[in-house]
């Protein structure tokens, strides 16, 4: 099991630094890259390239979501040069985890993002690890463990969300 240790409340964005969210970290969690104020996902629906981090801040608190940020140290690659390559995820056979394991860690083997962490906290590269509306979470420690689940979870999951967005058009 992986686990983030030393977790403090998030201050807000440095547009100075890079950091790895996971939105809804208790379950599968949503990755996005957050670079110089802005942000970087790819969704079921669309892949969001580079666009205001503060808008989707807002919406993210206005949702309730639980929020982990992990401040990396650098990035591999610009992310507007990676994100640029992908359209969405529905039926493509990806995860949100494939752009952003290439934007910030060259040569990851990571099939999930609870390896991906594990192979940030090999190289050294997470600087500090923040949150956000997880105080129940938090409750006597300041220590996190992420959820082991596997890829036919998260293709249903994907799937899930993809049919619920079908049925609102």
């Amino acid at each position: 099991m992986t686990k983030l240790s030393n977790v403090v409340p998030f201050p807000g964005a440095d547009k100075n630094k890079t950091y790895l969210l996971l939105i809804s970290p208790e379950s599968i969690p949503h990755l996005c890259i957050i670079h110089n104020g802005l942000y970087y996902s790819l969704t079921y629906k669309e892949c969001e390239n580079a666009k205001d981090f503060n808008q989707y801040l807002q919406f993210l608190l206005r949702a309730k979501r639980k929020m982990l940020f992990v401040e990396i140290d650098r990035i591999a690659e610009n992310p507007w040069n990676v994100f640029k390559k992908y359209e969405k995820l529905a039926g493509s056979g990806l995860t949100c985890l494939q752009p952003v394991k290439e934007t910030i860690l060259e040569n990851s083997k990571a099939e999930f993002v609870f390896e991906l962490i594990q192979e940030l906290q090999n190289a050294e590269r997470i600087t500090q690890v923040y949150h956000m509306n997880m105080e129940p979470d938090f409750k006597d420690q300041n220590s996190f463990n992420l959820r082991e689940y596997t890829k036919d979870s998260i293709f249903t999951y994907i799937q899930a969300l993809n049919e619920k967005h079908t049925k609102k058009q």
